[in-house]
């Protein structure tokens, strides 16, 4: 996950189309690695689900 205090992460000005963009890419690049690590794992099948989801709602939000 992004922490929220790194960077300009934190900062409480608004967000540009580039930047609010540039930051949904890299939480998708976090949720796909954390889907990819359940997977490897073989986890609890609800968490991969819900992975999944969150994933699929974030591209989602990318593509619109």
């Amino acid at each position: 996950m992004i922490d929220p205090n790194a960077s300009d992460w934190s900062d409480l000005d608004l967000l540009t189309r580039a930047e609010a963009r540039e930051r949904l890419v890299a939480e998708i690049g976090v949720a796909e690695q954390d889907v990819a690590e359940e997977e490897a794992a073989a986890g609890d099948g609800d968490k991969l689900v819900a992975l999944r989801r969150r994933l699929a709602m974030l591209q989602e939000r990318l593509e619109s």
